[in-house]
């Protein structure tokens, strides 16, 4: 919920609505842009009603950074700090989810898990990318929500 919170404080742009720089690359656009709405369905009702309480606000904080000279150094440390949190999370997902469900030592080790995770990413004998929430593909979605994020920086960004 927390990031959620940043995000929609921030006016982070997951759904590519917004014209922003740098432009996603064909990655990003291939990425699932809903998700990050879809995610918000299963929180409870509260911390829903708190994300439409700060999308509600007129003026969201960045076009007031935007405008205010002195609010734009804060801001963009604020998003910044998102994006190494999100650096972070893409590492470690790499680490723990994609090594381990295409580690061999895990399906030989009897680590259900990792069967599981190998049958379903072989089809005919080809592999597949590892799949995380939703059955979206992991790296993909990591890297368009860090992406939205860099997106989200006023510095050298005239959106």
């Amino acid at each position: 919920m927390y990031r959620h919170a940043l995000d929609v404080f921030l006016d982070v742009d997951h759904q590519l609505a917004k014209p922003r720089l740098p432009v996603p690359s064909a990655q990003n656009r291939r990425a699932d842009h809903t998700f990050m709405m879809r995610m918000r369905k299963y929180m409870p009702g509260k911390h829903q009603d708190f994300l439409l309480h700060l999308a509600s606000h007129r003026r969201p904080i960045r076009e007031l950074a935007r405008h205010t000279p002195e609010l734009q150094k804060p801001y963009d440390s604020a998003v910044l700090a998102l994006k190494r949190f999100r650096d972070q999370h893409m590492r470690i997902a790499c680490l723990y989810i994609v090594s381990m469900s295409r580690s061999a030592a895990a399906n030989q080790s009897g680590c259900p898990t990792g069967a599981m995770m190998d049958t379903l990413q072989r089809e005919d004998g080809l592999r597949r990318p590892v799949r995380g929430t939703g059955g979206n593909e992991l790296s993909c979605l990591l890297k368009a929500s860090r992406d939205a994020t860099t997106r989200t920086v006023l510095a050298g960004n005239m959106s």
